[in-house]
């Protein structure tokens, strides 16, 4: 039965006029302009984190169960990996260490959380490049962590540099695209704590032009996921055939531009309830910022909607920092040039506003969002290189908008069974990757995980009829990345002065679980069965 439940988690360190450290011996400084003129982020340079370190890719999650964001952070040219505990007091912990995840110094890249094995926790997936081996680190379910890379068919060496989870097939088991070198690998989960590297058979093509960055979306709302890999040369855009097998259809939609594409990610910037898609480009080229025309096809409108960059953009993450209902995105950039952050107008277009809200920039890498002290608003890391000093900055919003953070839990098949649904006209259970009629329910037993690659929309206006439009409606993808990393789950969305909201998931299986008249400044857990 489907259901949903609300839950608030401890808020702390809501300093508006007074920016404090919280680690003990601090020295509080005291802000004294308006609120207005007081840039929104606040970089954080204690010595409990951010410390000499070349960080790559960058992702959020929550690996020990307690409910707040820590953070994973790859390391490059024999730097660590490293892991940071949050404490839940403001501070982090490095935990790396005591967790097991300190395998050396490796040559880290792309990396991603995902509950591949259906136990209900969080494992770990890290991409080395410079022909090191991969690691598949799996989570023991109390903080501890063993790399079965090799047991799970993933210990190739190889030049792989971004990853990225999904359920393509619709099976209830998470499958991974590895993105890099001359030959991409889509490693379909065989739900024995094994993985197959069917790109071949799937329509996944060789190439002899590298490829950086990827992203998982359902472009065309056919409930299946679709996969966007950028390369140095023209991008492709992988329709899921749902059966199995992909085409590139890059061409044929509006995206044959031929650059050099790094870092790329799905999000809903116009609140019209499809995938939109922004490219970061390496280089002189434009970024490229494709709005979905809904029928299939994009039109790149960077220029016309005020994206000029043409720097050397590398990871690249949608998140409502504001909390005023809309995506804004944030643009890490390589070299010694600024981080990019556009604050979304409402109206189509787009401000750089990386200066005035207190951003810096210089050798940019991974990004990725998470509300890190659950004050309710969207906190930054940015990896970096060169520099050896990651950047971490802490959101000191007035509070003047609305947020909602919704967690979605799907109900994973148990190792070595299928996932099975429920027909909602006949009530027949069948296995919707296959079809098959079945006779028992496989997910019985099993332990709910969070659900990549659901749709979380939010009704503003109330009626739960999902109306869309600016200032009625707002939608996420849940998990999305761009391949170095991705932003923390539950999924963060502003609702600017709405009381309270209404909230509908619709899950890879296509199911589709409705919250009604939920309040803001909540927790809301849904869950699909």
């Amino acid at each position: 039965m489907a259901c949903f439940m609300l839950s608030v988690s401890p808020a702390f360190g809501q300093q508006i006029v007074k920016i404090e450290k919280v680690r003990s011996g601090a020295v509080a400084v005291e802000d004294t302009a308006p609120a207005s003129e007081r840039p929104r982020f606040t970089r954080i340079k204690d010595t409990w984190a951010w410390d000499f370190h070349m960080g790559m890719g960058a992702s959020w999650g929550d690996y020990n169960g307690d409910g707040l964001p820590d953070l994973f952070v790859s390391g490059y040219y024999r730097h660590p990996d490293l892991l940071y505990r949050n404490k839940g007091d403001g501070t982090f912990a490095k935990a790396e260490t005591e967790a097991g995840v300190d395998a050396g110094r490796a040559a880290g890249f792309g990396c991603g959380w995902a509950d591949y094995d259906n136990d209900g926790d969080q494992d770990l997936y890290v991409v080395n490049v410079n022909e090191e081996p991969d690691f598949l680190w799996q989570n023991d379910g109390e903080g501890h962590f063993r790399n079965v890379a090799a047991e799970a068919g993933m210990g190739q060496k190889g030049n792989h540099y971004g990853a990225a989870w999904a359920d393509f097939d619709g099976d209830a088991h998470l499958d991974l695209f590895l993105v890099g070198g001359a030959q991409n690998a889509l490693f379909q989960n065989r739900g024995n704590g094994t993985f197959l590297d069917i790109a071949a058979g799937a329509g996944i093509v060789e190439s002899s032009v590298q490829g950086y960055g990827v992203a998982w979306g359902d472009y065309d709302g056919d409930k299946d996921l679709d996969i966007y890999v950028t390369r140095g040369g023209q991008d492709f855009l992988y329709r899921n055939n749902g059966n199995g097998t992909f085409k590139n259809v890059a061409a044929d939609v509006g995206m044959a531009e031929n650059v050099n594409g790094q870092g790329a990610a799905w999000g809903d910037y116009d609140n019209d309830g499809d995938l939109d898609l922004y490219v970061a480009n390496y280089g002189d080229a434009q970024d490229f910022l494709y709005r979905n025309n809904g029928d299939g096809t994009f039109a790149q409108v960077a220029e016309k909607s005020g994206m000029r960059d043409s720097l050397r953009g590398r990871g690249v993450a949608w998140g409502d920092y504001d909390n005023d209902g809309d995506l804004d995105l944030v643009v890490a950039n390589d070299a010694s040039q600024p981080l990019t952050l556009y604050r979304n107008n409402g109206d189509g277009t787009f401000a750089n506003v990386a200066k005035q809200e207190g951003l810096e920039g210089g050798w940019c890498i991974g990004a990725g969002w998470a509300d890190y002290d659950n004050d309710g608003d969207l906190d930054l890391f940015i990896g970096t290189q060169v520099t050896h000093v990651d950047l971490f900055y802490r959101n000191e919003d007035t509070g003047a908008n609305g947020w909602i953070k919704v967690n979605p839990l799907t109900r994973g098949a148990a190792r070595g069974r299928a996932q099975v649904v429920e027909c909602p006209h006949c009530g027949t259970k069948f296995n919707p990757a296959t079809r098959e009629i079945v006779k028992s329910d496989a997910g019985d037993g099993a332990p709910y995980r969070l659900a990549i690659g659901a749709w979380v929309e939010i009704d503003l206006d109330g009626g739960a009829d999902f109306r869309k439009g600016p200032g009625r409606y707002v939608a996420a993808l849940v998990g999305a990345g761009d391949g170095l990393g991705n932003s923390a789950i539950p999924v963060h969305l502003g609702v600017g002065k709405a009381k309270q909201v209404d909230v509908r998931v619709t899950y890879p299986t296509g199911r589709v679980v409705t919250a009604a008249k939920a309040p803001v400044h909540q927790t809301v857990t849904v869950k699909d069965q």
